[in-house]
């Protein structure tokens, strides 16, 4: 059986939250920040939202995000605030 070192066990905890935070902006239709998806492990994110499920609400946020016009606008939701938690 392998064991999770602590290291291993924040990286997962940063991750799993980055993908909370993704589909918490896909679920109210806010574009999530540049600077916080710029610093995102978006492999490894996709893995995990891969493995519950949740890998096309995942890509979508971050498609929007390659599609945004202006800081706090996109071209899907040009009225929608950048979500930033």
């Amino acid at each position: 059986m392998k064991t999770t070192t602590d290291n291993e066990r924040e990286t997962e905890h940063r991750i799993a939250g980055d993908m909370i935070y993704l589909c918490g902006c896909a679920v109210n239709g806010y574009v999530p920040d540049t600077a916080r998806v710029s610093e995102m492990d978006l492999s490894a994110l996709f893995r995990l939202a891969n493995q519950h499920m949740l890998a096309a609400a995942a890509a979508f946020r971050v498609l929007l995000q390659t599609l945004r016009v202006a800081e706090g606008s996109s071209l899907l939701h040009p009225n929608k605030p950048t979500c930033r938690i």
